[in-house]
């Protein structure tokens, strides 16, 4: 089970591309066929049924709105309290979504590879540059020696 940050707009969108499950038995008999995604609870929902929702929803996003039992039943424009919501797997607004956070995902991984790459290109040139400076170290190691010989012999 992971908590997200409730949105009520992601909420609103999920409402309206429907697919969704009312009421705890029917949301843990749709937890245990697979068919849930994500599950939307009332700020009032009590301990006990959430523990058992917890239980068996280990892999399902589960949010706890700022939303009671009423203030849900208006979102989701239905005559009777609602504690439990789920969402189910495979809806269009899930898939959308899903696809959009594995696109951020994605431009992110590159993100990084190509920061990594100017990394490992600026390292490469440091290591050059490093090179050089030790190149010229011996150099003028050599010309003093050189030099010293020429004094001496004079």
């Amino acid at each position: 089970m992971t908590t997200n940050q409730f949105d009520i707009t992601i909420l609103n969108k999920e409402v309206k591309k429907g697919g969704l499950f009312f009421g705890t038995k029917t949301v843990i008999k749709e937890i245990k066929k697979g068919n849930i995604s994500k599950i939307y609870l009332a700020n009032d929902l009590i301990d006990s049924i959430k523990n058992d929702l917890e239980k068996g929803a280990k892999e399902i996003i589960m949010i706890t709105t700022d939303l009671d039992k009423e203030h849900l039943k208006e979102v989701c424009k239905k005559p009777f309290n609602i504690s439990v919501l789920g969402i189910q797997k495979g809806s269009e607004f899930t898939k959308s979504q899903e696809s959009s956070e594995n696109e951020e995902k994605e431009d992110s991984r590159k993100e990084i590879r190509a920061k990594k790459d100017r990394l490992n290109k600026a390292r490469k040139e440091l290591e050059e540059k490093e090179d050089k400076i030790e190149e010229r170290k011996k150099i003028s190691e050599k010309k003093e020696k050189v030099n010293k010989k020429e004094e001496k012999k004079k």
